[in-house]
């Protein structure tokens, strides 16, 4: 796997086998944050944008999907344990939410 920029731009010059993605958090230390969700797919190697785009639409599922897995095995407060206590109050809203199709949740 490559790294750095431009994002899957090896992967498809090189004809490479696999594109991968990392969920990590920041540190001051580059890498030396904890790896949070990895992930590899093939690439698309019609174009770097074909590839890019792909394993960019795959890669936006990461946030929620393991916000969601700590959700349910620890409850709402393990939530707040890793996005800090900050944000608690802009997140914890419990009522309606206007949908897009103009209907309530």
């Amino acid at each position: 796997m490559n790294r750095g920029i431009p994002p899957g731009f090896w992967e498809v010059m090189n004809d490479e086998p696999v594109t991968g993605s990392i969920l990590q958090s920041l540190t001051e230390d580059l890498d030396n944050g904890k790896v949070i969700y990895r992930s590899w797919a093939s690439p698309i190697n019609i174009s770097v944008k074909t590839n890019n785009n792909n394993y960019c639409w795959k890669s936006s599922a990461f946030v929620t999907r393991k916000l969601k897995e700590l959700y349910e095995l620890n409850g709402k407060n393990s939530v707040w344990l890793l996005l800090g206590e900050s944000l608690k109050p802009i997140l914890d809203f419990e009522g309606p939410v206007l949908m897009r199709s103009g209907g309530f949740a």
